[in-house]
């Protein structure tokens, strides 16, 4: 949840400089739904939703079983894409995943700076109390590194179509779980993922408000909808 936090701030802090005019993101977080964020055009009309994801942890694993190099896969749970995309045909709005990468700040790396005892009250209190003390950490001077790497990462954009036509294409080749034998009882709980390449099937998100500049609302809603972005 703080890498999380720290993700949402870096956004709005990256909307702020980049969005001029004509375009305004709305928070939408509230109730910690599927969505977080609402681009919005000038006349106060929605673009597009965004759902903000934190990538940390490498698959070291990935080029073996998904064919990827390490830094270059992202995992997202399947049941995550067809909610998006539900989500997207009910409200006939496009849904957009907006990644960013920090393999220098793995959820391992918070250890060093969340105290024993806080990480005792939020295994047994509620997700109200869990803010809080995101919240409080967010403020102590130990979180300045791990804010300085996060500030450093680039989001990427993968819109809900795009991510399922890509898994409906690469179906066995980027589930691993559909060709491991057993695989719930090997990996327990363990999600059954997608793995995405960060660097061919994804475009940095100063790439897609070019796009949205230069095509205007509609014609980044088209390539939303036809999974090109």
């Amino acid at each position: 949840m703080m890498l999380g936090s720290l993700a949402e701030e870096h956004f709005e802090t990256l909307a702020a400089d980049s969005l001029k005019g004509e375009f305004t993101v709305k928070d939408d977080r509230v109730g910690r739904t599927d969505t977080d964020y609402r681009l919005m055009d000038h006349s106060g009309r929605q673009v597009c939703r965004f759902n903000i994801k934190f990538h940390g942890t490498l698959f070291r694993e990935a080029h073996e079983y998904v064919g990827l190099d390490p830094d270059d896969c992202f995992a997202l749970a399947t049941y995550k894409i067809h909610a998006a995309l539900r989500r997207q045909e009910e409200e006939r709005l496009p849904y957009v995943f907006l990644i960013v990468s920090v393999p220098a700040v793995p959820r391992a790396a918070l250890e060093e700076v969340i105290p024993d005892q806080l990480v005792w009250l939020s295994a047994v209190t509620n997700r109200a109390i869990e803010e809080g003390i995101v919240t409080h950490l967010l403020g102590q001077p130990s979180s300045e590194d791990v804010r300085r790497k996060v500030q450093g990462g680039e989001f990427r954009v993968l819109s809900a179509r795009r991510a399922y036509v890509l898994l409906r294409d690469q179906l066995f080749a980027r589930v691993h779980a559909l060709r491991v034998p057993r695989f719930t009882n090997t990996f327990g709980r363990a999600d059954i993922n997608m793995h995405f390449s960060l660097r061919q099937e994804m475009i940095p998100f100063r790439e897609f408000l070019g796009l949205l500049a230069t095509t205007g609302v509609q014609g980044i809603s088209v390539r939303l909808e036809r999974g090109e972005v």
